[in-house]
């Protein structure tokens, strides 16, 4: 189980004559380091493992090849935002019970990760397409609750009649960026939880007191809210005391691979906001290029009634009559417990991932590693309520000729099974991958470039001129417009005009 990111063999830098002239960029150096580089290449291993998509259900897996065929983005956009789609829908109607104290709700804290432009959005637009229906039609049904409120309030007003009925709140389920107050606010009237789902999540993770000075608990309270607490507070103003119950929200959205560096920083990698969010990082984030196909209109049907199906999927979330925020809610959750052989595979997982935690001596990657027994639990329930919607979202003469009752008295004897969780180990095997990348990129902004930029890099001398650079690059696979786009990156380079060469701005021995 246990991986690390790969060491890349970087080639010892020319040195600098010692009048302070620039070394000579020879044909021979040039081809040495051409060849270095070339298999440097050829024996590359990523660090990454290939996202494992045949863990999802074949229905699943048909609709999505549609869809990131079409688009020629990343296919594992799609299916990290299939994850955070249906545990936002999944909220707190189940848990899954590894043993009576160790139940884990369902929450994940989840990001793709690709450079601006690339097109993070198109997935997201996708996947979250139904569920942005759903909040549509809640949303026409808040505001007719909110207007016969108004009418029977203002009636009962003119004809000074007493007037006890309670005012609606609005059902959610998305949100983007919002404070915590705002928060506290929403989840009190939302128990089954929500979703922030945003596009760039650069502004929430910079919002949380990272630039603030510690002046803001914003952070804490994110951290807590991770493990869906029995109760959490807050204070409003004037004092007032807000108490939610089991507040769940996933969190799902795209980081840019620079701002993973100021993720690290400071007080939000201390406390232990990053090793909380998994990343997906595709090995290839180039720009799709232009193609014709289009999905039929039926693989959208199709794909919305398979959404429809998990959040029509019920639950034991009901409103009680008493009017205190505290009260007026029963979460009572289903707690699916592990088959036998899904108990003995998970028991194993454990074990091993205990024997890599106590070897680790990365704080960081400890942390990391620690959030992955929770994890895999998470994702054995989100892959089981995958499974089990696949069954049944096509077969009209049999679920849903159920009653809630029925329905829920299946669920109550419902366990995960071996499939999801093999399928959940798979998925943390990947994650295990890309979390330990992302924490080598904390340590160097050059690993945040593709790795073929990185083995040029490594493979050019400490000066050189453009000529030579695009040379070097033809041996990594670098268009000549590619490497003139790099050597005008202030980051890795700098230019001496009165000498037309090129400085590399980090070392690398």
């Amino acid at each position: 189980m246990k991986r690390t990111s790969p060491t890349t063999k970087i080639l010892k830098p020319s040195q600098v004559k010692a009048n302070g002239h620039p070394p000579d960029n020879t044909d021979d150096d040039m081809a040495e380091r051409s060849k270095a580089v070339q298999e440097l290449l050829k024996n590359r291993s990523s660090a990454i493992l290939p996202f494992p998509e045949k863990v999802f259900p074949d229905v699943v897996q048909r609709l999505m090849k549609v869809f990131y065929t079409s688009s020629g983005l990343p296919f594992e956009y799609y299916y990290a935002a299939l994850l955070g789609a249906t545990a936002i829908l999944m909220g707190n109607k189940y848990r899954i019970r590894a043993k009576s104290d160790f139940i884990q709700p369902q929450i994940l804290y989840l990001a793709i990760v690709g450079k601006s432009g690339l097109g993070k959005s198109p997935p997201m637009k996708i996947i979250f397409g139904p569920i942005y229906d759903i909040e549509a039609r809640l949303a026409e049904k808040n505001n007719e609750m909110l207007r016969a409120y108004a009418a029977q309030r203002q009636e009962a007003q003119e004809n000074k009649l007493p007037f006890d009925m309670e005012e609606p709140h609005p059902s959610k389920i998305l949100l983007g960026q919002i404070t915590i107050e705002a928060l506290f606010d929403v989840l009190a009237q939302n128990p089954l939880g929500v979703g922030m789902v945003d596009e760039e999540l650069t502004g929430f993770l910079e919002g949380m007191g990272q630039y603030k000075s510690g002046k803001s608990n914003e952070l804490q309270y994110w951290l807590k809210l991770f493990d869906n607490p029995k109760t959490d507070s807050i204070t409003r103003k004037g004092n007032k005391e807000l108490v939610i119950r089991n507040g769940n929200v996933t969190i799902f959205g795209g980081v840019q691979p620079g701002l993973l560096t100021a993720i690290a920083n400071g007080k939000m990698t201390s406390i232990g906001l990053p090793q909380r969010f998994q990343f997906v990082v595709p090995e290839k984030q180039d720009i799709p290029d232009w193609n014709e196909i289009e999905p039929d209109e039926t693989v959208f049907r199709k794909y919305k009634a398979y959404i429809d199906f998990i959040f029509e999927m019920p639950g034991r979330i009901e409103r009680k009559n008493q009017t205190t925020l505290y009260n007026q809610w029963n979460i009572e959750r289903i707690d699916m417990g592990l088959s036998p052989k899904a108990k003995e595979m998970y028991v194993e997982f454990y074990r091993k991932l205990r024997l890599q935690m106590n070897e680790e001596v990365d704080d960081k990657k400890f942390g990391q590693l620690s959030k992955l027994r929770s994890y895999c639990l998470r994702y054995a329930l989100i892959l089981e309520v995958m499974h089990f919607s696949a069954k049944h979202f096509e077969v009209h003469n049999g679920w849903w000729k159920l009653s809630k009752d029925e329905q829920l008295a299946i669920l109550d004897k419902h366990e995960v099974g071996e499939v999801a969780m093999g399928g959940a180990i798979a998925l943390i095997e990947y994650f295990i991958s890309t979390s330990m990348t992302v924490l080598a990129r904390f340590d160097n902004v050059l690993n945040t470039y593709p790795e073929e930029v990185r083995i040029w890099y490594n493979g050019l001398p400490d000066m050189f001129k453009s000529s030579f650079a695009v040379e070097i690059g033809k041996a990594a696979g670098l268009s000549r417009s590619t490497v003139y786009n790099y050597l005008n990156d202030a980051v890795l380079f700098k230019k001496i005009l009165e000498t037309s060469m090129i400085v590399k701005r980090i070392v690398t021995e």
